[in-house]
């Protein structure tokens, strides 16, 4: 004779317990919890237009982040002033993505656009010598008939992974 499963009691039984007890086990995650909401002064060091389209801290303790336009990558050094109180004090850029050259799908190199469009950035390596993942792409936007502007000869196929590393100087 084969063995059977759990009876239908057993899985209701099963069920029903499961049904009880999982609130009251998220309830508990939930209640640990908490979000702060903490102030980041610029200082006016930094002046950009756009947002930040990635940001990571860097095993230099520095705040790395990707800015949306045109693809500048903004090195933060942050102080904390109190609780929930931080100010920039120092600003370092690197604009090697934007010298990356954009080309057209037939391969010619598109001169007129200067932008590169960063969608993402990690920082690993250590903390005298960081080294950075930077993905990006061709900034303009359109593509085939349905692309809101028409066909635009963008290079479909832009997106790349550059990679930094910090020498010492």
């Amino acid at each position: 004779m084969k063995k059977q499963g759990p009876t239908r009691f057993r899985r209701y039984l099963i069920i029903g317990l499961l049904l009880a007890f999982l609130p009251g086990i998220f309830e508990s995650l939930t209640a640990q919890i908490s979000f702060t909401k903490s102030d980041l002064d610029f200082n006016g060091v930094l002046n950009f237009t756009g947002g930040f389209t990635s940001l990571m801290y860097g095993p230099d303790g520095r705040l790395y982040t990707a800015n949306y336009p045109p693809g500048t990558i903004h090195i933060l050094t942050i102080d904390r002033n109190g609780p929930s109180d931080y100010a920039v004090t120092q600003v370092e850029s690197l604009s090697g993505v934007t010298d990356i050259v954009n080309h057209d799908d037939d391969g010619s190199v598109n001169n007129g656009q200067t932008k590169r469009e960063v969608t993402g950035l990690t920082v690993t390596g250590a903390a005298a010598n960081p080294i950075l993942y930077v993905t990006s792409s061709d900034f303009r936007i359109g593509a085939g008939t349905g692309g809101g502007s028409g066909d635009l000869g963008l290079d479909t196929n832009s997106g790349i992974i550059t990679r930094f590393t910090w020498n010492g100087s």
